[in-house]
């Protein structure tokens, strides 16, 4: 009897850690995911390169390596030639493209909807304390927290596309607008206001 006590007590014990060893298998998985949710990263950017794309944008943008933040507005029609483009560099080096005339769809990869480089001459140099203004009022309105889809897909045959993405120390995050959604209007009117403050009457 005593010894089948021993070996009863032994496989329950043996149970009790399979069980706890489960349990923390789960857990591990569990924040590994959360980890790798694109759209909202907190003290990681283990998931980003800035390279031509990002993970929640299914077009190639070329955000420009060392942006903070970048702007891309392209058409829901036919209008391509419409398609532009802003980014900021943690420098304060603040560049702009824009398609040429001349724009083909047909010539391009499905996925690319620019044909031209960034303009070799900045459109303005921001100081530091601006570009931190700048993104502290992204934050404020909750950017980093955003999806990186806006609202549901729907069908639109006008108006332009906003492809945003910032990054700070602590965040980063990447998002497609709908054409004319408010957020992004108020978003871009932070953006312009910046620039002008820094604007010299020869850049305008």
């Amino acid at each position: 009897m005593l010894i089948n006590g021993s070996l009863l007590r032994s496989k329950l014990i043996f149970n009790a850690l399979i069980f706890w060893l489960f349990v923390l298998n789960i857990a591990c998985n569990t924040h590994s995911d959360q980890k790798q949710t694109p759209g909202f990263m907190e003290n990681s950017m283990s998931n980003f390169s800035n390279s031509a794309s990002h993970p929640c944008f299914e077009i190639k943008l070329g955000i420009p390596e060392g942006a903070v933040f970048f702007m891309a507005e392209v058409s829901a029609g036919l209008e391509a030639e419409a398609n532009k483009r802003w980014a900021i560099l943690e420098d304060g080096t603040v560049l702009y493209s824009h398609n040429d005339a001349s724009y083909y769809q047909d010539e391009l990869p499905p996925e690319e909807v620019f044909n031209q480089n960034w303009q070799a001459k900045p459109i303005v140099q921001l100081p530091k304390e601006a570009v931190i203004n700048f993104i502290a009022q992204i934050e404020s309105e909750g950017f980093f927290h955003l999806p990186s889809r806006g609202s549901a897909k729907v069908e639109i045959e006008d108006g332009m596309y906003s492809y945003l993405y910032a990054k700070t120390d602590k965040y980063e995050n990447c998002v497609k607008f709908e054409p004319e959604a408010s957020l992004s209007k108020t978003l871009k009117a932070y953006f312009e206001e910046s620039l002008k403050k820094h604007l010299t009457n020869r850049d305008k």
